[in-house]
């Protein structure tokens, strides 16, 4: 038990054992769900900020539609001639710009 807490802390906890036990719990049961409760309290936030699985797939189409949009634009030469002239200096192997697509 946790004395740095305030008293009667576990009392809700309580009350949740004696449901699950259906009558007098064990005196472990209230502070191991009171342990639990922390780790549920995270795992609900996670799951509420994680996006579901048709948000990543649309996310990804989008970042994919990008990428290609993105690969069209450079892959004139005259672009990668352009980009080459920066005031950077020339890019390293500009071919690697190219677009190849997964087998």
């Amino acid at each position: 038990m946790n004395t740095r807490l305030r008293p009667g802390y576990l009392d809700p906890f309580n009350n949740v054992a004696r449901i699950i036990c259906d009558g007098d719990p064990p005196p472990w049961l209230a502070d191991q769900l009171w342990r639990w409760n922390g780790s549920l309290y995270h795992d609900r936030h996670v799951k509420e900020l994680r996006p579901t699985r048709a948000q990543m797939r649309e996310s990804l189409l989008e970042i994919e539609e990008a990428a290609l949009l993105l690969t069209e634009a450079i892959a004139p030469s005259w672009v990668r001639e352009f980009l080459d002239a920066s005031p950077s200096g020339p890019i390293a192997d500009p071919e690697r710009l190219i677009y190849l697509p997964f087998p």
